[in-house]
């Protein structure tokens, strides 16, 4: 990563972004260490992603993930039975 910086100008390089990944979390530290106006952010979708995963596990949320699915069938189901009226 130090090459592609030295390529592209460190003058013009002033984040850099990678993913969560410890290798790369240390990797982003030596970069700071030499060039110190370099930030460094983790990826923030990657983040909401694994901060989803855990929400998706807890007890209350599948709970009510069961009954919004159903009330949403229920939905499409009526839409379409009025439609089929509606056009008759």
């Amino acid at each position: 990563m130090n090459e592609a910086i030295e390529e592209i100008g460190v003058e013009n390089v002033a984040q850099v972004l990678t993913n969560n990944d410890a290798s790369w979390k240390r990797a982003c530290q030596i970069i700071k260490a030499k060039n110190s106006h370099v930030v460094y952010s983790g990826c923030i979708p990657h983040v909401l992603d694994l901060i989803l995963e855990d929400i998706r596990k807890w007890d209350w949320v599948i709970a009510r993930w069961k009954v919004t699915s159903y009330i949403l069938q229920i939905i499409v189901k009526v839409k379409f039975c009025l439609e089929k009226f509606q056009k008759s």
